[in-house]
């Protein structure tokens, strides 16, 4: 099967999928789908969901998702202000920094 590339987001956000491509992968007009996005790359998986709000469980992983991000970046800024208290120069910092995100 030859999949050709469209343009998919539209201004209010909305992915839209061709028919073909739908149908190929096996998601149907009423299903729930994920969506995430990692390093350039859009993941859509099928979400099995049996829930009464498929919406509500979906947007509860992602705000999980979101919480954990919120302290990584706190963490982050907290060892920068403790280094900077111990007289470490910047370059110091950002090596550290940069060893901490990769």
């Amino acid at each position: 099967m030859t999949i050709n590339c469209f343009k998919t987001v539209s201004a209010k956000g909305l992915i839209y999928l061709p028919v073909a491509l739908r149908r190929f992968v096996g998601i149907h007009e009423d299903d729930v789908v994920q969506i995430t996005g990692r390093g350039g790359i859009i993941l859509i998986n099928k979400a099995e969901v049996t829930a009464e709000n498929p919406v509500e469980v979906l947007q509860a992983d992602f705000q999980k998702e979101k919480e954990d991000a919120e302290k990584e970046r706190d963490q982050i800024k907290n060892r920068i202000k403790q280094l900077l208290s111990e007289g470490k120069s910047l370059d110091e910092v950002l090596d550290e920094v940069l060893r901490f995100l990769f």
